[in-house]
């Protein structure tokens, strides 16, 4: 038969826990035997302990008891991470401002207050405000742009009155309203069907002081000459050039001749490829007996009508009515240049001597008769 297993012993129960702790505490609680000592004779003798002070305290001892089986258990010492210290923050010291700033800030440490602030805002130290920064380096002109010469300085507005019974004049004899001479050989002419006027370029008899100013290889003409329109074969406009730094010279010819003129202004004119600069005009201006403008005498430093843009090297001398037309409205100065080309070769062509005469070429012989022909190839009858 199988063996029968004994029965499981019963859990025990309180009071017999209880007992096993007492039986337990009092065995703590007595004395190790040790070895005897022999009694000093200056020792004291103490006096026994009390009966309640042997006896064991079974609810201390319980306490104990419990609170080891609760506390956790302490870990190892190796196991505990220590942080190094932390060092204290170092203090940068702050670097001591100027005293001219140190003063500003105090007097400007009073509440803001709107009204006052312009008022009571003290000025900044001059040592604290930065300087401004340089101005900008103005751009170099284009490669190859004419640079004008410029006027030592632009002279004042003048405000003399009108010229009255003095008529005024190109040269010596070019005057306004001239009728159109077309038996002067000297002078040639163009005209188109779309164009209102007729153009002539013309000699001027200049004053032998001021000839040379005049007589110039200019874009339009070459010598002492000057253009002119023409509307119903009456002269309503000239125009003149003259090398522009002697403008000085041809203003100093015409206040000795006319006096000082009526108005100088000075308008500004665009330059290909620069700023614009003023171009300095001397106007005299001459009215007829009811007061009413009759003739203008214009000269410019710079010539700025004959061309799209103006040029530097030439100025003009322009005389004319007030409501007449300009002259290069329909005129270009590439048309005088065809012009004088043209006629150039006309003449070198005409100076040529005559071609020599060719001999005719000789008379080829008289064929012979042939048989049965007589000399003149007819028929000879027998």
């Amino acid at each position: 038969p199988a063996p029968v297993a004994p029965p499981a012993a019963a859990p025990p129960s309180m009071e017999q826990a209880l007992a096993k702790l007492d039986r337990a505490a009092s065995l703590l609680d007595k004395p190790t035997p040790a070895e005897p000592v022999a009694p000093s004779p200056a020792a004291a003798v103490e006096p026994p302990a009390s009966p309640a002070a042997e006896g064991p305290n079974l609810f201390k001892k319980l306490g104990e008891f419990f609170s080891r089986q609760a506390a956790p258990d302490p870990p190892p010492a190796s196991t505990v991470a220590t942080d190094p210290p932390v060092p204290a923050a170092t203090q940068v010291p702050e670097p001591p401002k100027p005293a001219a700033v140190t003063a500003w800030v105090g007097q400007n440490k009073a509440p803001f207050d709107p009204d006052k602030a312009v008022a009571t805002a003290a000025p900044l130290p001059p040592e604290a405000v930065p300087a401004p920064p340089p101005p900008p380096t103005p751009a170099p002109l284009p490669v190859g742009a004419p640079e004008p010469a410029k006027p030592a300085a632009s002279p004042p507005k003048a405000t003399q009155p009108p010229l009255k019974g003095i008529p005024l004049t190109l040269g010596r004899s070019l005057i306004l309203g001239r009728i159109k001479d077309s038996g002067d050989a000297t002078a040639f002419c163009l005209s188109k069907k779309a164009w209102a006027g007729t153009y002539c370029v013309e000699a001027a008899d200049w004053p032998e002081a001021v000839k040379p100013l005049f007589a110039q290889q200019t874009p339009l003409y070459s010598g002492a000459k000057a253009v002119v329109r023409y509307d119903d074969d009456r002269a309503t406009r000239y125009h003149a050039q003259f090398p522009s730094p002697d403008m000085v010279k041809v203003v100093a010819y015409l206040e000795a001749l006319l006096g000082p003129p009526t108005e100088v202004p000075a308008p500004k004119t665009a330059w290909l490829g620069a700023v614009r600069e003023p171009n300095i005009r001397y106007l005299w201006v001459s009215q007829d007996g009811a007061g009413k403008p009759e003739a203008i005498l214009d000269i410019r430093r710079y010539d700025d009508t004959s061309a799209t843009f103006p040029s530097s090297q030439f100025g003009s001398l322009q005389l004319y009515r007030p409501e007449a037309k300009g002259i290069f409205d329909e005129l270009q100065s590439m048309d005088l240049s065809l012009h004088a080309i043209a006629r150039n070769r006309q003449a070198v062509q005409g100076d040529k001597p005559p071609a020599a005469a060719v001999a005719p070429p000789p008379a080829k012989p008289a064929a012979k008769p042939r048989k049965g022909q007589d000399s003149s190839g007819s028929a000879v009858k027998r």
